[in-house]
């Protein structure tokens, strides 16, 4: 990750500095713009699951010893298997996902990625949580 102020981003976005109770959890920052794209591309079809990658910067923040990330687009995966309750990235979502990447954002990274759950709300399924490693 870069280096960066969280205080500092906030302060040039005009936007207040999060208050969290776990001050060493990271910060997620999302454009406006890549939220609508998201929401956008998930209210096309909504009998399936469908996703994409998130793209932007990551930052470290030595002062609070903090990372945060700063979500600058949501990139649809057009070439996704799925049905209501699953949805699966194929090797040719990648592909275009990487040429998107490579072409327009080259100075960005994918950090996270999304998927619908519709009619269904907003839950964490055993397969969503990370797998803690010793």
């Amino acid at each position: 990750p870069k280096e960066g102020s969280i205080e500092a981003f906030c302060i040039q976005n005009s936007i207040d500095l999060p208050q969290q109770e776990d001050s060493t959890a990271a910060i997620s920052f999302i454009e406006k713009k890549a939220l609508d794209a998201l929401y956008d591309f998930l209210a096309h079809d909504i009998y399936r699951e469908h996703g994409g990658v998130l793209v932007g910067e990551p930052f470290f923040d030595p002062q609070q010893s903090r990372y945060f990330v700063v979500i600058r687009t949501a990139l649809p995966a057009q070439e996704t298997q799925g049905s209501p309750v699953h949805m699966q990235f194929t090797p040719e979502a990648w592909d275009s996902i990487s040429g998107i990447i490579d072409e327009s954002f080259p100075d960005l990274v994918i950090v996270g990625w999304y998927h619908s759950h519709p009619g269904l709300g907003v839950f964490m399924s055993s397969q969503h949580l990370p797998t803690l490693c010793n």
